[in-house]
């Protein structure tokens, strides 16, 4: 089986993303640290996914700058192309049929096709909506149990959600993300990542930090540590939110 396959048509599965530098829309800093990093693209990733018992073909795979995950294109019969998160144990020329009786590693199905016990990710919240669950790098969730219209599954936070048997979702756990587990060997890695270096308010003068002034090594010469603004940042207890009461509609 041979599928024409084209690297020209993936230039429309990306879109340009502006780079965040913590800045707002008066260019006054908001969020400090950020800035330079390398142009970005971003990723049309298929969470609708809209072809149904058609064969596709894992043609490549490339790491997501933006999500800091993994993703895999693949090239379905119809000779389109589309951007998805990887899932683990899934290699080049692998092959992807959604919404068939055999399930396959990285494939689609509805929640009533799995067996109770199996591992999926990329779950629906409602019937005929986004995958919009359990998308992180390295995320699984588990089918427990099934009753006529509702299945039971155990998340990643550990609670336990039931949903409709009718809900989509992936078989098999996302692709976790091994380069966080890489050494910063020089600074440059990090400016790469849109991150700046930080001072210590200690190494500032007297007008730009509350820790600062000083002759030599000296410490912040308070009870507890500041911020640039003179509001401690250790040792308070943390404030209670009231919890609001939250429905759906759906």
């Amino acid at each position: 089986m041979i599928i024409n396959y084209k690297y020209s048509s993936l230039k429309k599965l990306k879109l340009s993303y502006k780079n965040i530098t913590g800045k707002n829309n008066t260019g006054q800093i908001t969020f400090y640290h950020r800035g330079a990093g390398y142009k970005k693209n971003y990723r049309i990733i298929d969470f609708k996914k809209k072809f149904m018992c058609v064969l596709g073909i894992v043609k490549r795979i490339e790491y997501n700058p933006l999500k800091k995950n993994y993703l895999m294109v693949i090239n379905y019969l119809n000779n389109i192309l589309t951007y998805n998160n990887l899932i683990k144990n899934l290699k080049i020329n692998d092959f992807i049929n959604d919404f068939n009786n055999t399930i396959l590693n990285g494939s689609t199905y509805y929640l009533k096709q799995f067996p109770s016990g199996t591992f999926i990710s990329l779950l629906e919240l409602y019937y005929n909506s986004k995958l919009k669950t359990i998308r992180s790098a390295g995320s699984k969730g588990q089918v427990l149990s099934k009753t006529k219209n509702l299945v039971s599954i155990k998340l990643p936070s550990g609670k336990v959600r039931k949903f409709l048997n009718n809900c989509k979702a992936v078989s098999g756990l996302i692709e976790p993300n091994y380069k966080k587990y890489l050494p910063v060997l020089k600074a440059g890695l990090n400016r790469n990542n849109n991150l700046k270096p930080t001072v210590r308010g200690v190494a500032m003068n007297p007008i730009d930090h509350p820790h600062g002034g000083g002759q030599g090594k000296t410490s912040g010469g308070r009870k507890m540590s500041t911020s640039p603004w003179s509001k401690y940042t250790k040792g308070l207890k943390p404030k209670k939110k009231k919890q609001k009461l939250s429905y759906d509609y759906k």
